[in-house]
């Protein structure tokens, strides 16, 4: 949906927000946390939302605005693999 394109619909009614306008700046934004357990404190990864929403079917995706954070995804303790 980046592109202006509805992934669902293929419709150019495509809107975008990011964190901060979509909450109106409330400090409730919600993030995406990747953390790894340490013994004292833990290695957290705050990761921040773009937001697309298609007008013409209220099809919703989020999309992380920095890829390379992802890279703590293998050695966290909050997420998991999906194994197919």
């Amino acid at each position: 949906m980046e592109n202006g394109i509805c992934t669902k619909c293929s419709s150019a009614e495509v809107y975008f927000s990011d964190v901060a306008n979509a909450f109106n700046g409330l400090s409730n934004n919600p993030f995406l946390r990747i953390y790894k357990e340490n013994k004292w404190i833990p290695d957290i990864e705050l990761l921040e939302f773009n937001y697309y929403l298609c007008r013409t079917c209220g099809h919703f995706e989020m999309k992380i605005r920095e890829l390379d954070r992802l890279s703590k995804l293998d050695d966290c303790t909050n997420w998991r693999k999906v194994n197919s």
